[in-house]
């Protein structure tokens, strides 16, 4: 299908809809930013889990599983481990400033 937009209509169309067209690099430096921001909250808190470190990359990990096996082969140290009553792991964030890695 092939067609054409007239261009007064596709910038009515991103002002309705609050768009805009930003650059690859303004975008990624927003993202950056905004990591950041998160960083610096999460490390203001006495614990986070798991989930939180890893989305907010704090460590050089990519998944869950691997938080969980620094602290099966104690690079977590297991006094930095708290588990909650439902089963949520949760890490000291003196952890992750011991390791380095903010």
């Amino acid at each position: 299908m092939e067609g054409t937009v007239k261009i007064k209509d596709f910038m009515d169309h991103l002002k309705a809809n609050n768009l805009v067209i930003v650059s690859k690099s303004d975008f990624v430096a927003v993202s950056e930013e905004d990591l950041q921001l998160k960083r610096s909250m999460l490390m203001k808190q006495k614990s986070i889990s798991i989930r939180e470190i890893v989305d907010a990359k704090l460590l050089p990990l990519r998944s869950k599983e691997g938080v969980r096996q620094w602290i099966k082969s104690n690079i977590i140290r297991p006094e930095e481990v708290l588990i909650s009553s439902n089963g949520q792991i949760k890490i000291l964030t003196v952890a992750i400033k011991r390791l380095g890695y903010v």
